[in-house]
């Protein structure tokens, strides 16, 4: 409760708030003593019930206030450092296949169209023996960069290990995931990162499967299928999209 008050208002109404509360309660406490044992109030006593609380609760709720907000961030960081691959910023690949599993269900029940796009980087282990794994790490946190600014809000991006990532394209049919994974693949073609004075350009290969009326199946078997297509643009000189399609 009380966190929720403090993340609502911030650190100085929360602390206003808490100081009020506690010279408020003083008063009224005090007042009671004296009411019931049947003597008057002195004067000095009346202004001490209200500076003592108001100075000791301001000095310990803030001090208090500002521990909690600390350790609610520090809660916030390892949620994020659990769901976001801190390298790319995209998603952790426990994170996307969870939240990949809820959109898809979504889409299901709404019979709409769903992409998913695998995408491999191209010799990446040919990047790491050449530029080391610094190196490697550039191009990594260039390309999950790229994916971040050419998806929509209501896409998931998610690294699912190593030099392999995911895409999930809602209402996307298969000349949209075409499109934009073509979009994708034009894009890194025509990027240049830069590491230690060195220009590293690289490609990437995309697998492409569509969940849609002709092709209703789990999500499992959606990946799977992404997964081949990209093996068969790998096989195809890689650099280029294949759409798996009913065979």
């Amino acid at each position: 409760m009380l966190l929720k008050l403090i993340i609502k208002h911030g650190r100085v109404k929360s602390v206003l708030f808490i100081t009020f509360s506690a010279v408020v309660a003083s008063a009224i406490a005090t007042a009671s003593i004296f009411y019931f044992s049947g003597h008057r109030m002195p004067v000095i006593n009346m202004y001490l019930t209200i500076i003592i609380p108001a100075v000791i609760a301001s000095l310990a709720s803030w001090r208090t206030v500002g521990m909690i907000l600390k350790i609610h961030g520090l809660e916030q960081e390892v949620r994020k450092l659990a769901d976001y691959d801190s390298l790319t910023s995209v998603m952790s690949r426990a994170a996307f296949l969870n939240m990949s599993e809820a959109v898809y269900q979504l889409m299901a029940r709404n019979q709409s169209s769903l992409a998913f796009l695998y995408i491999d980087i191209d010799d990446f282990k040919k990047i790491n023996d050449t530029y080391t794994h610094a190196g490697g790490d550039a191009v990594l946190k260039s390309f999950g960069s790229i994916l971040l600014k050419q998806i929509r809000k209501s896409d998931i991006a998610g690294r699912l290990g190593g030099e392999e990532f995911a895409l999930l394209l809602v209402n996307t049919d298969s000349d949209g995931a075409g499109y934009f994974a073509e979009k994708i693949r034009n894009s890194i073609e025509n990027t240049i990162t830069s590491y230690q004075g060195k220009n590293i350009q690289y490609t990437v290969s995309i697998g492409v499967s569509v969940f849609d009326q002709n092709n209703r199946v789990p999500l499992d078997k959606l990946i799977t299928q992404a997964d081949t297509a990209l093996y068969s643009a790998k096989n195809s000189g890689k650099n280029c999209v294949i759409n798996w399609t009913i065979r």
